[in-house]
């Protein structure tokens, strides 16, 4: 009992106040990101000071769509390899993305914009000699299996999504490797995120031909990789109105330290940046990164803290904002004005933008089971909701073709 007071007391100590960080789910059971530290070339920053309060007399940017896409990937089967005795994972997979519109202060879901696809995933070349090809239509580079398709099935045998030709190396899934589950098992949930992100893009390729003027906020980065661009036909000079909402920092500014103490009315300097890691679930080894057309600007802000008890500095509440330059009405990443000397006449834009998302504050999202609500936005949460309610349900998903047709 003294021992158990000790602990006590100690962390009672220790808190000194402060809320305790309390995760409802065990560390066994969570996916838990590493922070990448990013190269002094990604990082040119764009302003001196290096906590700014926006000039509040801007005209917030209104925005009136939401962007968002969800996915569940679920084990459906397992195959043994007889030659050397491996039970392979197979997976499938269902992903959706789809719009919340904003309408005279109320939200609607725009069924015109949602789009959603099923995935087969396997390390197929590795596991042939055990299965059949499938007969439907299989993961290209020319994205046609995205556009044309509704369900389509993907080889993990070799990193890259829709990679023309595969060249078998360490990453490859043959022979012995076919018994590193956790690998396999996470690609699968990598190559099915890279397809979302896909399928995404085209969603909002559809809704800027449809609102061209109307602005909307993307839950997560802008994944525009300029050959799926191209193949989807998605005219990037036309997303001026598209603005990135990142609610997990995977990325280690050289400035770190200064953001964490970000307060509700800062944000951080603006930076330009080249380069994006594609979800990896924790793991570095997995798939790679996207070079974007074009730079994009980045700066970080704290959406929300508790209302007591709490000082930063702390991840909690903290989003990075990222916009193409076409946003700030520029066409080329070698513009003279995008120099720190130069970039002050676009501060009333990007304070417009922040200004913008801290509108987005109120009404709150409900409490989750973690930290997340600091993050969390109101129509992006009623968003995934209905999406998540249009996903199979995880074991009608794991049992699919059990019964036969």
């Amino acid at each position: 009992m003294e021992e158990d007071k000790a602990l006590v007391d100690y962390l009672h100590k220790i808190r000194a106040g402060r809320l305790p960080a309390f995760e409802s789910v065990s560390e066994e059971l969570q996916s838990i990101p590493s922070l990448i530290e990013t190269t002094s070339a990604e990082e040119e920053y764009l302003e001196e000071h290096p906590a700014i309060i926006p000039d509040d007399s801007i005209e917030p940017v209104c925005f009136s769509a939401f962007l968002d896409g969800v996915q569940r990937t679920q084990i459906c089967d397992r195959v043994t390899v007889p030659a050397i005795g491996a039970r392979v994972p197979i997976h499938v997979a269902h992903i959706a993305a789809g719009v919340m519109i904003r309408k005279n202060k109320n939200l609607y879901f725009d069924p015109d914009l949602y789009e959603e696809r099923k995935l087969l995933v396997m390390p197929y070349e590795g596991i042939k000699s055990v299965l059949p090809e499938p007969s439907f239509k299989r993961e290209d580079d020319k994205a046609e299996c995205l556009k044309h398709h509704k369900v389509f099935w993907c080889d993990t045998t070799h990193p890259g999504a829709g990679t023309p030709l595969p060249h078998p190396g360490e990453s490859s899934f043959e022979g012995e490797k076919l018994f590193d589950t956790l690998r396999i098992r996470t690609r699968a949930q990598t190559r099915v995120s890279i397809w979302r992100q896909r399928l995404e893009l085209l969603v909002l390729k559809r809704f800027i031909e449809k609102y061209p003027d109307k602005w909307i906020l993307v839950d997560g980065p802008l994944y525009y990789d300029f050959r799926w661009a191209r193949l989807l036909e998605v005219d990037l000079n036309k997303a001026k109105n598209v603005v990135g909402y990142i609610e997990s920092i995977r990325e280690r500014p050289k400035d770190l330290n200064i953001i964490l103490q970000l307060n509700e009315n800062q944000r951080s300097r603006v930076r330009s940046w080249s380069k994006v890691k594609i979800p990896k679930n924790g793991r570095s080894d997995e798939e790679g990164e996207i070079s974007f057309p074009r730079r994009h600007l980045k700066w970080y802000i704290r959406e929300r803290i508790p209302p007591r008890d709490w000082t930063p500095p702390d991840f909690l509440g903290l989003v990075a904002i990222d916009v193409d330059i076409n946003t700030l009405g520029l066409s080329s990443s070698d513009d003279p004005l995008l120099k720190i000397g130069n970039f002050e006449r676009f501060r009333p834009m990007i304070d417009s933008i922040t200004l913008g998302i801290w509108r987005e504050r109120y009404p709150a999202p409900s409490f989750p089971r973690n930290f997340s609500y600091y993050t969390r936005l109101y129509p992006v949460e009623k968003l995934e909701q209905i999406l998540h309610s249009r996903l199979l349900p995880p074991r009608m998903l794991a049992t699919l073709g059990i019964w036969g047709e």
